[in-house]
């Protein structure tokens, strides 16, 4: 059987960091895509958090709490194949709460 994003969350981890590698090449801003896991907290499982350099503090406060999206480990195993679009959303949220073009 041939391994696919469906079935692998290795590789589906691997499309998804693809992805945000994508977003900021493409970014006309400093964005940055990052790959969190955490153990042993309230948080416990993957974090996906995209975030832009601000250029004033009114940016900074606009990207506080957003473009972050947390996988708990129970439920990474049947969501893995959507971790593509999982950074895409992010990444969305984060250029629109600072009022930057799409990316996508």
């Amino acid at each position: 059987m041939a391994q696919t994003t469906a079935n692998n969350v290795g590789l589906a981890i691997h499309a998804a960091m693809a992805r945000g590698d994508e977003h900021e090449k493409r970014s006309a801003r400093r964005l940055r895509v990052r790959f969190m896991t955490h153990y042993g907290c309230y948080r416990e499982g993957l974090t996906i958090m995209a975030s832009i350099a601000a250029h004033s503090d009114a940016e900074a406060q606009a990207q506080m709490g957003r473009g972050i999206r947390q996988i708990p480990w129970e439920l990474l195993d049947r969501c893995a194949h959507l971790l593509p679009e999982v950074v895409d959303g992010a990444v969305a949220e984060i250029e629109q709460a600072i009022g930057v073009k799409s990316t996508s």
